[in-house]
């Protein structure tokens, strides 16, 4: 196993990540410039954003960093207002309808196309006649949203927990693996299993590798690093919205890299940069909402303790 790691070519990117983009940032915070649409919007179930229609059809520079993919970790369970608001601030992922794939991972992972007919609804149409419509959009399933944040949420929490010298919860590890199998023709049920007795923390960084690899292959990022002023900035190559995928992937990389990036907050169990290195023996929040919902949870469970002691 641990030669495999070793020479495992994801494993050595993410170590050299790992040693190599905190010079690239201004103290730890990694920012990444990248294009986003200048206009996104929801019927509940989908995003919309326009794709022809040039004067519609907008690129806004936005900045990803670190807060941006702790925000988009807590989409997992997230309603539709709250992916459309992250959405509109940095983009979209760009998911192909058929295969449920970011649109870099190849030439036939498109978004969906939809026209604006006479009648004001909307009908799905092909690649080859968005032209026939005044209004074209493009438009991608919230659910993938979900499902991609889901998978960042638990890959974070894992990598936080192993970081802090656990395994991580088997409802994380149940995420991770679904990806992890989906993902590849063949798993060996019997060694790539988190479950078995004689799992340890080399195999599960083993595993964690190896997810994260599969978001960079398909990711398939080019990055330059630049300057402006006296700060430094990388920026991810290309001309259209579909770039929010590659930096998040390049933080989730840098993220999985650094000693101590992410934790678990105790109430809600999404994953987030704390100022300080937290107590590991102390239950750890987000924000104040989640620890006002902590302290009322553990007074209640302080409570239950009580009465069982006096029956």
């Amino acid at each position: 196993m641990d030669q495999a790691v070793q020479y495992d070519p994801n494993v050595m990117l993410i170590k050299c990540l790992g040693v190599f983009l905190p010079f690239w940032s201004e103290g730890p915070q990694l920012r990444i410039r990248i294009a986003a649409p200048s206009h996104v919007w929801s019927d509940g179930t989908n995003l919309y954003w326009p794709f022809w229609n040039f004067r519609d059809r907008r690129m806004l520079p936005t900045e990803v960093n670190f807060t941006s993919l702790e925000k988009f970790a807590a989409l997992a369970d997230a309603p539709p207002e709250k992916i459309l608001q992250f959405a509109s601030k940095w983009g979209v992922l760009g998911i192909c309808r058929p295969h449920g794939l970011p649109h870099s991972a190849g030439p036939g992972c498109i978004p969906r196309l939809v026209g604006r007919a006479e009648d004001g609804s909307l009908i799905e149409i092909s690649e080859d006649d968005p032209y026939d419509y005044l209004y074209v959009f493009e438009t991608e399933l919230i659910s993938e949203w979900r499902r991609y944040a889901r998978q960042f949420r638990s890959i974070l929490n894992v990598v936080g927990a192993l970081n802090a010298g656990r395994l991580g919860d088997k409802s994380d590890w149940a995420v991770i693996m679904d990806g992890y199998r989906t993902s590849r023709d063949h798993v060996d049920p019997d060694f790539d299993n988190p479950a078995r007795p004689d799992f340890d923390e080399s195999d599960a960084r083993y595993i964690i590798c190896e997810r994260i690899g599969d978001y960079v292959k398909i990711a398939h990022f080019r990055y330059e690093l630049g300057f402006e002023k006296r700060r430094f900035r990388i920026s991810l190559h290309g001309d259209d919205f579909y770039r929010l995928f590659a930096a998040l992937s390049l933080l989730l990389m840098s993220a999985a890299g650094s000693a101590d990036a992410f934790v678990t907050c105790s109430a809600c169990g999404n994953p987030y940069r704390p100022p300080r290195t937290p107590n590991p023996n102390r239950r750890n929040y987000c924000s104040d909402d989640c620890r006002k919902d902590g302290n009322a949870l553990a007074a209640r469970e302080y409570r239950r303790r009580q009465r069982r002691l006096h029956q």
